[in-house]
């Protein structure tokens, strides 16, 4: 059975151990300080979690081997950059998203924005205020007002994903580029 390795990984990493590791750690969202001292061990194991929700059974056991080899508050890190998006949502990671369910998720996304945009959905000065002065009028949250936050958090939430999306895609785009050149 052959391993993980950084080849399998959408980038093009850095030459050295140490800055493949300040790579992964800012891509996956560990502080590198859990990883400065770390080497070859490390950046398998954060290669295997990465990828960990397309492996199959045997690959998944060589994984939670390769990870629980680290010590604490790794190991419960790169436990959970391998869990949560394989088994929680696989959103939670963009990083362990293939490039086309990447793309396939910011059309979607973008499709989203472009129709609240469309129809004016957002949050203007002139709503923010009419909403607060309606909020102090009542005293209370009206049904209305419910709706409007809802929609205004939707359009938020979306934004940001696809902003997180939008960002993991460049930098896939940007490092294939540098490897073409």
């Amino acid at each position: 059975m052959p391993s993980v390795t950084t080849a399998q990984l959408p980038y093009k990493l850095p030459a050295t151990p140490r800055q493949q590791l300040q790579y992964l750690a800012a891509v996956v969202d560990i502080p590198y300080s859990l990883l400065e001292n770390g080497g070859d061990a490390e950046i398998q194991a954060l290669c295997y979690a990465m990828l960990y929700r397309h492996l199959d059974r045997y690959q998944k056991i060589e994984a939670m081997e390769r990870i629980r080899k680290l010590n604490g508050p790794l190991l419960t890190r790169v436990m959970n950059i391998a869990l949560h998006p394989t088994y929680v949502n696989k959103k939670w990671g963009v990083w362990s998203m293939t490039t086309e369910e990447l793309l396939a998720d910011k059309k979607f996304h973008e499709r989203f924005a472009k129709f609240a945009s469309i129809i004016g959905v957002g949050a203007s000065v002139t709503s923010v205020s009419d909403f607060i002065r309606e909020l102090k009028k009542n005293g209370k949250l009206t049904r209305g007002g419910t709706v409007t936050l809802v929609i205004w958090g939707a359009v938020y939430l979306n934004d940001k994903v696809l902003t997180n999306i939008t960002a993991e895609v460049e930098r896939r785009s940007v490092i294939r580029e540098l490897e073409l050149n």
